[in-house]
């Protein structure tokens, strides 16, 4: 019999969350800002890895008065995740800074992945910090629990 109210899974307790959102508002590197809405987009909304890395700034919209990005699921399913408020502001302000350095007038005239690397390509899960090829990327310190799910999942 499955227990619906257990998981083995490990997550993050309260303090554990905020310090990550606290480490991920210090960070000095260029891509701060994109590491602030990162770790927003994965712990505020939950999204999956996989699911932050795949979007696209055209998956921004709003629905109903809610912002919300397009997301594809397991399965090959869409869905709106409606944004929290902290992570429409931290990725308002990283778009905003891209645009500003890609010479747009604005966010609005950004196109291609939401989250980029500094030339502009599609983040991987690598450059997140989620596979062993790059645990630093986003210049965090590591967490010292172990199940790379403990997030919801989150940013290693």
């Amino acid at each position: 019999m499955v227990d619906a109210d257990y998981t083995a899974t490990v997550g993050l307790d309260r303090d554990e969350a905020r310090a990550l959102l606290a480490a991920a508002d210090a960070d000095p590197g260029a891509q701060a800002l994109r590491t602030a809405a990162a770790v927003r987009l994965l712990l505020h909304n939950a999204l999956r890895v996989d699911e932050a890395c795949a979007a696209d700034v055209a998956d921004l919209g709003t629905d109903s008065g809610h912002r919300v990005l397009r997301v594809t699921r397991e399965g090959a399913r869409w869905a709106k995740i409606p944004l929290a408020p902290a992570t429409g502001a931290a990725l308002d302000a990283y778009l905003a800074a891209r645009a500003a350095r890609a010479g747009l007038d604005g966010p609005a005239r950004l196109t291609g992945p939401l989250l980029a690397t500094a030339t502009g390509g599609r983040l991987r899960q690598a450059h997140l910090g989620t596979q062993p090829a790059n645990p630093r990327y986003l210049h965090l310190p590591p967490p010292d629990f172990g199940s790379p799910h403990a997030i919801c999942p989150v940013v290693r």
